[in-house]
């Protein structure tokens, strides 16, 4: 690992638990690119907005609606970081996808996300350095924000400087 920004970002580790049947492994990435938590981060919240178009000028939202999927998280990276899998049903293999994904037992979609989580090494760190590593106080605070901080204000009214009124 640490080959440079550009290396080593197709690696990959077979992946088997104990309780698992003894044919079912999984092959998967432990190395995320920028791309890939870019991928996870859109899925997670989504926004629609309706835009109401006159005279070829883009007017105020009408609006805006946030879909929040933040619980969706693990399983997002297990499904983008799973290269391929021998899982099968009825003796029929089962491909890769987002449904098979979210249809796995629990149990098996953890310990795919742990193992992948633990493959992963820390930029310039060791694992002792890392362990003992304590976030900036701009991330635990951002963290540890109240819910009343969260609460979205009113918008003020726009005015239009260019015209007479």
């Amino acid at each position: 690992m640490n080959g440079g920004a550009f290396e080593d970002t197709n690696d990959t580790l077979e992946i088997h638990a104990p309780n698992w049947l003894a044919h079912e492994t999984v092959t998967a990435r432990y190395i995320p690119t920028a791309e890939d938590e870019a991928w996870v981060h859109n899925q997670l919240i989504k926004y629609q907005t309706d835009r109401d178009r006159t005279n070829r000028s883009l007017q105020r939202n009408k609006a805006t609606a946030m879909e929040n999927h933040t619980g969706e998280a693990k399983l997002l990276w297990v499904e983008r970081m799973i290269v391929s899998w021998s899982f099968t049903r009825n003796g029929q293999p089962i491909a890769v996808s987002r449904a098979s994904v979210r249809a796995m037992k629990l149990s098996y979609v953890d310990h795919i996300y742990d193992e992948i989580m633990k493959h992963q090494e820390p930029f310039g760190q060791s694992e002792e350095e890392a362990e003992n590593f304590t976030p900036p106080a701009s991330i635990t605070t951002e963290a540890h924000m109240e819910s009343e901080d969260l609460v979205e204000t009113p918008a003020k009214a726009s005015r239009n400087y260019l015209s007479k009124s």
